[in-house]
């Protein structure tokens, strides 16, 4: 009977272990306060699971004083708009209004634009904002310069 409970207890505590072990590769980070998304100029680095070119214009700037403003560069043209806070992690961008110059075709900016419409989730972990679709990671950002 001991010898029993013993392997009940090693194999307990193995699958504890096992657990503990486990990837969070694709896991959302915790919700963050929404005050960090004024914090920054949020540079875009990655994009529907793709780097982005270091050289890209594209990032986006939550105006504090005006919680429901964003603006910033969608890789060639300038955006601005509304964006709409839910809950704990929920962000909405309204049709933003975007400048329409002659851009070259190497920029990210439809891909960029399209998954911006598509956004209903947020996190912020390490100076990284994610925006997501669901559980589908659609953009991740860095905070370049802490904003006043």
């Amino acid at each position: 009977m001991n010898d029993l409970l013993t392997i009940g207890c090693a194999l307990a505590i193995s699958v504890i272990t096992m657990a503990g072990c486990a990837s969070t590769k694709g896991v959302k980070p915790a919700a963050g306060g929404s005050e960090q998304l004024y914090m920054y100029k949020w540079s875009l680095i990655e994009l529907d699971g793709q780097a982005v070119a270091s050289d890209s214009k594209a990032h986006l700037l939550f105006s504090p004083g005006q919680v429901t403003r964003v603006s910033g560069n969608a890789g060639c043209n300038r955006l601005s708009g509304s964006v709409a806070l839910a809950g704990e992690s929920g962000l909405a961008f309204s049709p933003l209004a975007v400048t329409r110059m002659a851009c070259p075709e190497t920029t990210v900016e439809p891909q960029f634009l399209k998954a911006l419409e598509k956004v209903n989730d947020w996190r912020i972990a390490n100076k990284e904002l994610y925006l997501y679709d669901g559980e589908k990671l659609l953009a991740k950002f860095r905070g370049d310069a802490q904003l006043p």
